[in-house]
């Protein structure tokens, strides 16, 4: 092979995979509060163009024991359902300095010209704070849809230091650029309109044919929803179904995304390993013919030289790769982040060594009865479809007497059972939930005895990310779970 013919092949190689690593997204700029312990501040928030017009944000952060706890007010919000396309939802989300992104949660905009007060919390010290529009609220990553970003606070009260933030994602599809001047006036329900955007969306996305079932289940909590609507008009009910509806829809996307990201991640490998063999083989031959005359051993230095630089050029991608493989682990550790927050957004939660617990008292069940309260059923329904949207995560029931009386402690078995039987019945699969009869009552910090209760205490183990192929062979340490 001739030298030109050799630096030809190595510059093509080198193109291929620059040019797969090339990409550009549009900067937002941020403001970091750092909240030390008990501390507070008032967070203001500036509204971007894509803002409903006269709409206002502000936030005040309380920091505790673990966490800081956000609450937000706004005023004049439009349903972000204007935006058409496939947007549905408003999600807050906390972002620091070192690229940290966390789902706060969504930011419950159901009627035209709304205002409310929401909370929300994070184990983040130093943070900034952005609302933007996305496909569905349960989503990992931010689109640039941005409407408002938090700003420097009062500089004498606390301490903030402003940074560029630009890993957005590219999925949200928006028919209007802005809604600054369009104002809602349907009649259907806010959940109804939202469940309906998502559904499409997976929908148009074939996310059937990774998950059939949580679409079919979609599907039928989507037609519960405007059942509902139509019939007794329950507002509760018709918001249950279709929030649902948006979990499963949700879960059917993510199971859809989660694979095209393995299979990315595995064709980038594999062309990683070709390309190292290809550039192997280029060394081998190099070598080969340093074995013949000494008079051509000047061209095969400078040869070799440059396969020696296509050879850095390509570990410094696998070192790219490795970098994204992390982010991946990073983000699979927020999912379990934001079970919980979830869960609170449900009911009161406590943590306890297995995970989260919500705690349903006496007041719960009817008097002297197994049977739940409607208030109950509507929780334990929100729980059901929170469960349908973490497949992971598992649930163990376990059923306090409050006393040794030998019908106090049937009463608490039936109990237990009630609630097993109806998460059951609103589509978990009794494989994931588990029962326990407790013998005592429990005991509080202090040593007095809990009532009589029904205690679930909800686990999400995160499965390992599958392996890109050959990356056994690169590290023995296991790859970590949009």
């Amino acid at each position: 092979m001739r030298r030109p013919a050799l630096l030809g092949a190595v510059i093509s190689l080198i193109s291929v995979l620059g040019a797969a690593l090339s990409a550009t997204a549009a900067d937002v700029v941020l403001w970091a509060a750092t909240l030390t312990d008990a501390r507070s501040a008032v967070l203001p928030f500036s509204g971007t163009e894509k803002a409903p017009a006269g709409a206002s944000m502000e936030a005040a952060a309380v920091s505790g024991e673990g966490e800081v706890k956000v609450r937000l007010s706004f005023k004049k919000m439009e349903p972000a359902i204007l935006f058409g396309g496939n947007i549905s939802a408003y999600v807050l989300w906390g972002v620091t300095r070192e690229g940290v992104i966390e789902n706060l949660g969504e930011v419950f905009v159901s009627a035209r010209n709304a205002s409310d007060t929401l909370e929300y919390s994070t184990g983040q010290r130093a943070f900034a704070l952005m609302v933007t529009a996305e496909p569905f609220s349960l989503i990992k990553r931010p689109s640039r849809l941005v409407l408002f970003t938090s700003v420097a606070p009062d500089a004498k009260k606390i301490k903030s230091e402003k940074f560029v933030f630009s890993k957005f994602e590219d999925w949200a599809r928006a028919g209007a650029e802005k809604i600054s001047d369009v104002a809602f006036d349907g009649r259907t329900p806010i959940p109804i309109l939202q469940a309906e955007r998502v559904y499409e969306t997976a929908d148009k996305a074939r996310a059937d044919v990774v998950a059939p079932n949580s679409m079919r289940d979609a599907k039928i909590a989507l037609d519960q929803a405007r059942n509902q609507f139509k019939g007794s008009g329950n507002s509760n009910l018709v918001t249950d179904y279709a929030r649902r509806s948006i979990a499963l829809s949700a879960e059917a996307l993510r199971d859809l995304y989660r694979g095209r990201d393995a299979r990315l991640a595995a064709e980038a490998e594999s062309k990683r390993l070709a390309d190292k063999v290809a550039v192997d083989t280029l060394v081998a031959a190099a070598d080969a013919k340093s074995k013949g005359t000494l008079a051509t051993l000047p061209e095969i230095e400078r040869e070799r030289a440059s396969l020696a630089i296509a050879a850095s050029e390509l570990e410094r991608q696998r070192a790219t790769l490795a970098e994204q493989r992390q982010k991946l682990q990073t983000e699979r550790s927020e999912h379990a982040a934001q079970l919980s927050v979830a869960l609170r957004a449900i009911a009161e939660t406590r943590e306890g060594p297995g995970g989260p617990i919500l705690v349903f008292p006496e007041t719960a069940f009817e008097p002297n009865k197994p049977a739940l309260k409607a208030a109950t059923q509507r929780t334990l329904t929100k729980l059901a479809g929170l469960m349908l949207g973490f497949p992971g995560a598992k649930m163990h029931v376990e059923s306090y007497p409050g006393s040794t009386a030998k019908s106090g402690v049937i009463l608490s078995e039936a109990r237990s059972k009630s609630v097993f039987s109806f998460l059951e019945s609103q589509g978990v699969a009794k494989e994931r939930i588990s029962i326990e009869a407790m013998a005592n009552a429990g005991e509080k910090a202090d040593g007095k005895t809990l009532d009589r209760r029904v205690e679930i205490t909800v686990t999400s183990p995160i499965p390992p990310a599958p392996m890109a192929p050959g990356a056994a062979k690169l590290s023995a340490a296991p790859a970590p779970t949009k």
